[in-house]
């Protein structure tokens, strides 16, 4: 993203097969308060919204006043999961088309504009320009995954 709003906002993506858990999800850190108010004490924990692709859920981490103490702040969980579908996510795209409702496609153009920014990608990587990092099956991924860039 190259704008002010976010200038020096690392955006990590972090794909894998064949990791020891099957995670699918967005993770949005959110930096911590420039300054807590005089008195309240912080919990160190930075405030996360995570949205989980399958199942469709959401979790927001908020440090919030603790009970018993309203100077300490501790970390608390908003969790809602989405209704189940009506269909796998495939049959909803194939069922959308019989249907005759666009929703869930994409026009051609926009499908060879994709291939248009992904093909220099995977030119880069099968040249061996741009190294794919490599892990055991099973594992949790290549070293340093769990690290966010600051």
């Amino acid at each position: 993203m190259d704008n002010a709003r976010w200038k020096n906002v690392p955006f990590v993506l972090r794909s894998g097969k064949a990791l020891g858990e099957v995670s699918k999800e967005i993770i949005v850190t959110f930096r911590s308060p420039r300054h807590l108010p005089l008195g309240l004490k912080d919990n160190n924990q930075p405030d996360r919204l995570i949205l989980q692709l399958k199942p469709g859920a959401l979790t927001l981490e908020l440090a919030i006043n603790a009970e018993g103490d309203p100077f300490a702040l501790e970390q608390k969980s908003l969790f809602a999961e989405l209704g189940k579908a009506r269909m796998l996510p495939y049959g909803e795209v194939l069922g959308g088309i019989m249907d005759g409702n666009a929703l869930l496609s994409i026009r051609g153009d926009v499908a060879e504009e994709c291939w248009r920014i992904v093909d220099p990608v995977l030119k880069a990587w099968s040249a061996g320009d741009v190294p794919l990092q490599e892990y055991p099956a099973g594992s949790d991924g290549p070293e340093g995954w769990g690290v966010i860039p600051d």
